[in-house]
């Protein structure tokens, strides 16, 4: 049988210099880590070890590098292979639309980091926009408008 781990990283303690925490990533995308704050809590929830691995040099050595993020007059997140362009509609005051973006964009392979920097969402909690989407289907805009009203088109995952 194989190991179910295809990446793990060493990621050095934030407040206890010399120590280290051991982050894997399992074959489904998975993410796990040693340290207690992830241990010994039900549910899973990143912790900032794992944002580290995610965010950091780490997340460019797993998954390459960041695509360019554009805001666009898009009504999803399109990614384009040959230009390394990630576009993007302009960010929604609509919850369902809103974490429909943030997950297409971690799909496509934007760090969380641009995706904090760029929505203005410094405490978001990216597990909970996954899991928000993997529940609720994902919602883009619809262009069609009446009246000035735009509607939404929800899509299950």
């Amino acid at each position: 049988m194989s190991d179910q781990w295809v990446q793990r990283f060493n990621i050095e303690s934030t407040s206890r210099k010399g120590k280290f925490y051991t982050v894997a990533v399992k074959q489904d995308g998975t993410w796990a880590c040693s340290c207690k704050a992830w241990t010994m809590h039900t549910p899973r929830r990143a912790c900032k070890h794992i944002s580290i691995a995610r965010t950091g040099e780490v997340a460019e050595e797993l998954f390459g590098p960041e695509p360019e993020l554009c805001f666009e007059d898009v009504y999803q997140v399109i990614f384009d292979e040959n230009s390394n362009r990630v576009l993007c509609p302009k960010p929604a005051n609509n919850v369902l639309v809103h974490n429909t973006q943030i997950y297409d964009l971690l799909m496509v392979g934007v760090r969380i980091s641009t995706i904090k920097r760029k929505f203005h969402v410094d405490g978001y909690h990216v597990d909970a926009c996954v899991s928000f989407v993997e529940q609720h289907g994902r919602t883009i805009w619809n262009m069609t408008s009446w009246n000035g009203v735009e509607f939404t088109k929800e899509i299950k995952a």
